[in-house]
């Protein structure tokens, strides 16, 4: 019994754990947006968020979520993804 609850506790810190990761991304995205950073910052800031989208990526693969955790992280993941890729056009 203590082995359950072991484990729904480390799943549920893995979860949090991709989640949090994914807002980091987007942090670091937004970071590699702002029109004040110097081109070097935003390229760092850029390689950061595509660090922890292709972390939650594969890391969301060994943890079975809920549908309302994958909805929230797919949405994080969606909105990352499309911030990517708009950044690696602006910053070639």
């Amino acid at each position: 019994m203590a082995s359950d609850q072991l484990r729904s506790d480390l799943r549920k810190q893995f979860v949090e754990f991709l989640l949090v990761d994914a807002e980091l991304g987007l942090t670091f995205a937004a970071l590699a947006q702002a029109p004040q950073r110097a081109r070097e910052g935003s390229r760092k800031s850029y390689e950061n968020a595509s660090k922890a989208y292709e972390v939650v990526n594969r890391l969301e693969q060994r943890v079975t979520l809920s549908e309302g955790e994958h909805q929230k992280l797919a949405a994080k993941m969606q909105r990352l993804k499309t911030i990517l890729i708009a950044l690696a056009e602006e910053l070639e």
